[in-house]
């Protein structure tokens, strides 16, 4: 059997997405000659080839998943069970997600410390590892003897969710009703990974940016690591090594938003971002090139340091909050023109929040035509490194109240700004020079 496709645009891949190891040894991918080779395992063991036909699987034909008197599913890595207790727990994290929604009431799904995987292995699938399911809430961090959430001590029992560097980790593909929110807990997410399949592919979950009117589609180049809609709270959570892998040279680059997380409203609480790198594209723009992207999100509590890339929030309120130790790029320029920001915000209030020891611009603006200042009280700007500390448009200034803004370095060395704008109100400004 020859099959082939046409390919004119460069739009379409054919490919094998299938978790079979060495289903798709082809004749000729690139020419989108999808004939299978004598060695594929698809041809099984005639030695003419003819012996063709699906390869028998030791999964079970059937999957029963039910919760527990008390609603709640059990989920171990190593289960063999139903779910209904942790001794007869179920190993099937995604299919005892969608299976608790069934239930009336809704079941709660319980996690055991353990890596979870999604259904693939092939590389710039279009299907993600996990799907939020509306109502369902989803707790890790278990050391599988807890008769509680509130049991868990969740550092001691860490519970990765893998996405295998071959795709997006956790994905929300509808808004939820108020009534239907959840909440994801006690997770480390990791290895998430989009490419360019991921882009020509996805044509829904569209969503408005209500201050630029642009509209994205959270399933195109918009987090590998999880890309969220609404009425999500994610609490304890951790991002490891997740990565939207586009050439430079290649125009998608200049699209890439929230290579760990994309967020558009919902919850972060405890939530933390660390030593994750975006590739700096020249020419993006201000909200591309980004390891956190968010939309009128409330942030509580969470840590996002040692990073390389930018955040880009509009509408957010972020408290408790600790900026440190981030770079705009991986290599810096010698020259004193770092003038990408750490932070570009807008329409978004900072309390309490700390931005210190950051190489780049410390807190920057998206939208220099928009009225829609930020706020940023009782928070500390400190031993940052850049062209200036604060890049504001001069017209529509941030208000900075009861904050220290102190021990900046900055590398301009023209008659260009060091503070840029800003309304201050009991504001200490000191320590600050050029090098």
């Amino acid at each position: 059997v020859r099959l082939n496709a046409a390919n004119e645009e460069g739009l379409f891949s054919p490919a094998f997405n299938v978790p079979i190891t060495g289903a798709g040894y082809l004749v000729s991918a690139e020419d989108c000659d999808l004939t299978l080779k004598r060695t594929s395992v698809l041809l099984k063991q005639g030695e003419d080839g003819s012996d063709i036909g699906a390869i028998a699987s030791e999964a079970p034909a059937f999957i029963t998943v039910e919760p527990s008197a008390d609603h709640v599913i059990y989920v171990d890595a190593q289960g063999t069970g139903n779910g209904t207790s942790w001794a007869d727990a179920t190993p099937h994290l995604q299919y005892a997600i969608a299976r608790a929604n069934t239930f009336d009431p809704v079941a709660q799904v319980w996690v055991k410390e353990g890596t979870y995987y999604g259904a693939t292995t092939a590389v710039d699938t279009l299907v993600p590892a996990f799907n939020v399911v509306e109502g369902v809430d989803v707790y890790g961090g278990f050391a599988g003897t807890e008769s509680s959430p509130a049991d868990r001590v969740v550092e001691e029992h860490p519970t990765y969710l893998d996405g295998q560097n071959a795709q997006r980790v956790l994905y929300q593909n509808e808004p939820l009703a108020a009534d239907k929110a959840v909440t994801w807990d006690g997770f480390i997410i990791r290895n998430g990974y989009m490419g360019s399949n991921a882009y020509y592919a996805y044509s829904a979950s569209m969503m408005k940016h209500p201050q630029s009117n642009d509209t994205y589609n959270l399933l195109q180049l918009h987090g590998a690591g999880a890309a969220l809609m609404n009425n999500v709270t994610l609490s304890h959570v951790s991002f490891e090594g997740n990565r939207i892998a586009i050439q430079s040279n290649n125009t998608l680059a200049k699209q890439v938003k929230g290579t760990a997380l994309s967020m558009f409203g919902g919850h972060l609480d405890h939530v933390s971002i660390a030593y994750d790198t975006t590739d700096y594209v020249s020419g993006a723009t201000n909200m591309a090139n980004s390891y956190l992207y968010m939309v009128n999100t409330r942030v509580d509590s969470c840590n996002f340091n040692h990073n390389i890339g930018k955040i880009s929030l509009y509408g957010c309120t972020v408290k408790d909050s600790r900026f440190e130790y981030n770079q705009v790029r991986a290599e810096l320029p010698e020259v004193d023109d770092i003038n990408e920001a750490q932070l570009y915000a807008d329409a978004s209030t900072f309390s309490h929040c700390f931005f210190s020891n950051n190489n780049a611009v410390a807190i920057s603006r998206i939208f220099n035509s928009s009225q829609c200042g930020n706020t940023y009280l009782n928070c500390q700007v400190d031993h940052n490194n850049g062209l200036a500390v604060l890049k504001h448009d001069k017209d529509y200034n941030d208000t900075f109240i009861n904050c220290n803004i102190c021990n900046n370095r900055s590398k301009n060395t023209g008659t260009t700004f060091f503070i840029s704008g800003g309304i201050f109100h009991n504001t200490v400004v000191w320590g600050n020079r050029n090098y």
